[in-house]
């Protein structure tokens, strides 16, 4: 589960730099999408290229894990404007429920009981790293959430795409496929922004390069981890490690996403620990 570990921490700083740049640096969240997973996805496609990825045996599968990812991609970044990372963090946790019940009814995959007794405590934890003095628990329930939820269903999606399509076409050859499936996907939403682009400055675009960079290492990671175990996977890549980069971002710079106090860090981070200690388990 070394993949799973690495795309867990590079996606927690990811989530921390991408709400700075939805919140600070671009507004229109088409244009962000856009120059962010084009980018990526031209650093993984070069490298799955390089590495041996041919001509898929099986194409349906890689076209339905490409669609997934396309539908991550806008609903991410959507999410990043819409939500604080704090709300984002514990929807996550949703994610590893939908992929142990996709595993089950798709992969047919069963984990031992005591793995579903930790994969629940997990999951119920998930929502403390969420802790919020004024926050109320109808915050969880409005329509807005829905968005959220879909986005934790179609990442669930993609980590059984992925795994079937791995099984058949290899590691290399899916990574690349999906990923220039949903290049070309991404092409559609250029008249969505194309007047915005001269106006782009280069610290802009450095910025979004540095995500991109990340992304890709990270997503790669994440095919791998996916392509081995889904369930557990998603248990590790689910992980709040977005609320640590978080805290520290605030240590700092105590106003420049969010401001909590030391009692809610606490019960945040206590919440992350016991996640990541019964991960350790699984």
């Amino acid at each position: 589960m070394f993949f799973a570990w690495i795309s867990s921490i590079l996606y927690g700083a990811n989530g921390v730099f991408g709400k700075f740049n939805s919140k600070y640096t671009i507004k229109n969240p088409w244009l962000l999408n856009f120059f962010w997973s084009f980018i990526e996805l031209i650093i993984i496609t070069s490298v799955s290229l390089i590495s041996g990825g041919g001509f898929p045996i099986n194409l349906l599968n890689v076209l339905f894990a490409a669609l997934f990812q396309f539908l991550s991609f806008v609903l991410y970044v959507f999410c990043l404007y819409k939500f604080d990372v704090s709300i984002m963090v514990p929807m996550f946790s949703l994610r590893s429920v939908f992929s142990i019940i996709l595993s089950y009814l798709i992969l047919h995959y069963t984990m031992d009981p005591y793995k579903y007794f930790l994969a629940g405590i997990i999951i119920i934890f998930g929502f403390f790293v969420n802790y919020d003095e004024k926050l109320k628990l109808k915050a969880f329930f409005k329509k807005d959430i829905l968005l959220l939820m879909a986005l934790m269903l179609d990442l669930a999606s993609l980590g059984i795409a992925v795994n079937k399509s791995v099984a058949v076409n290899g590691y290399w050859t899916t990574t690349l496929w999906m990923n220039a499936i949903s290049m070309i996907a991404l092409m559609f939403t250029i008249p969505l922004f194309k007047k915005e682009v001269p106006t782009l400055k280069k610290s802009q675009l450095l910025s979004i390069l540095g995500l991109a960079v990340i992304s890709a290492v990270a997503s790669m990671a994440e095919t791998k981890a996916y392509s081995i175990n889904v369930p557990v996977s998603a248990l590790i890549i689910s992980l709040p490690f977005s609320l640590v980069f978080l805290f520290l971002v605030s240590v700092f710079k105590p106003n420049f996403l969010e401001k909590n106090s030391r009692k809610v860090y606490a019960i945040r981070i206590t919440a992350a620990v016991i996640m990541i200690g019964c991960t350790l388990l699984i």
